[in-house]
């Protein structure tokens, strides 16, 4: 250990986690990590909103630096030099340590097999399976932290601590950062509970942000069908990506309060982010299918309405600086169009809103 002292014996804590993870002693001794004290501006975050939930106002957390603690890789813990001599350092270091070991891959298995997983449906582009990993990620460590602290400390639980965390962010990159510490630990707890082990959460996770969300059972509540056609001549599309409904949520947060976002967001059945580049230009269209017709229609009002917070209403939709909207919902439809991109874009994007749905970029 390098930069300073903790108020918490690190091997000992270091025995106990991977106790509590179920790691033999013979594998538990194959570790060598190392742990630096270091200055807060140091210890920084990397995680910053995707583009996409950026165009709609979600901007990067406040505080990327001078976090509490970080693991970088599989064999260091930095930790924040103001935190290190409090009492819920023996927490904190816990959860790092989890990480070391979901990290450490080579020797404890990869954390979410793809065979059995699911994941390899996700579209690998957009917020969900980003805000997914990390959930699950995250989840566990808070979830292991929270017991490690109930057993040897009297100290506030992390699981506590996160959810007043998410709840007190006042912006939406904010939350961005602080969702899947909450929304994790609460989905782990919840499988818990239920006798599953982490493995095996590992091996079956949510497959969508609406599942963890929720807290489903694997496998309830799958996406809803959608097919989506998309013909474009001067525009070229990218690698589709998938929103979810945590992600959606968090974007309508950055203009609407957590429970107005949150209803908007309530009904999510599926959708599909496709970018378009035409030189050094990008564009969206967004195809979101909800569950019903009311939700859908929910969610374009709560659209609509964080759209007029901030932009300015046109003829076409709503501009932002360079950036225009377009909100298109089908007749008696739960299918809704979200066009974002620059004025030409949005101008010659159209939508044939059916079961199938298709776009036409000019």
């Amino acid at each position: 250990m390098t930069g300073g002292n903790l108020a918490t014996d690190p091997i000992q804590t270091f025995r106990r986690v991977t106790t509590q993870l179920g790691i033999n002693s013979t594998v538990a001794n194959q570790y060598n990590v190392s742990i630096k004290v270091i200055t807060p501006e140091n210890v920084r975050s990397s995680r910053e909103p995707p583009r996409f939930l950026r165009v709609l106002g979600v901007q990067a957390p406040e505080y990327r630096t001078n976090l509490a603690g970080q693991t970088i890789g599989d064999d260091e813990i930095r930790i924040n030099h103001d935190v290190a001599t409090q009492p819920r350092i023996a927490g904190l270091l816990t959860h790092e340590y989890v990480h070391i070991v979901q990290h450490s891959r080579d020797e404890t298995g990869q954390l979410f097999d793809v065979d059995t997983s699911g994941w390899d449906e996700i579209p690998p582009s957009g917020p969900e399976l980003r805000l997914l990993d990390s959930s699950l990620t995250e989840g566990a460590a808070t979830h292991v932290a929270d017991q490690y602290q109930q057993a040897y400390t009297d100290t506030l639980p992390q699981g506590t601590r996160y959810r007043r965390a998410y709840e007190q962010r006042e912006t939406a990159g904010g939350r961005y950062f602080m969702a899947p510490y909450w929304f994790g630990y609460r989905y782990v707890a919840d499988r818990l509970e239920d006798n599953s082990t982490l493995a095996s959460i590992y091996d079956q996770p949510p497959r969508t942000t609406e599942a963890l969300v929720h807290q489903y059972d694997p496998g309830a509540e799958p996406p809803v069908s959608l097919s989506v056609n998309v013909t474009a001549d001067r525009w070229w599309p990218d690698d589709r990506g998938r929103v979810g409904e945590l992600g959606t949520r968090i974007a309508l947060s950055a203009h609407l309060n957590r429970s107005r976002a949150a209803v908007g967001a309530d009904g999510w059945g599926n959708d599909a982010l496709v970018p378009f580049e035409r030189n050094s230009s990008r564009g969206y269209v967004w195809i979101t299918r909800w569950d019903d017709t009311a939700n859908a229609s929910e969610f374009r009002t709560a659209l609509t309405a964080a759209l007029n917070q901030d932009a300015t209403a046109t003829e076409m939709g709503w501009r932002d600086g360079q950036v225009v909207f377009r909100i298109q919902q089908g007749e008696d439809s739960e299918t809704v169009v979200v066009v974002a991109g620059p004025p030409k874009f949005a101008r010659n994007t159209s939508m044939d809103i059916n079961q199938r749905v298709s776009v036409q970029v000019r």
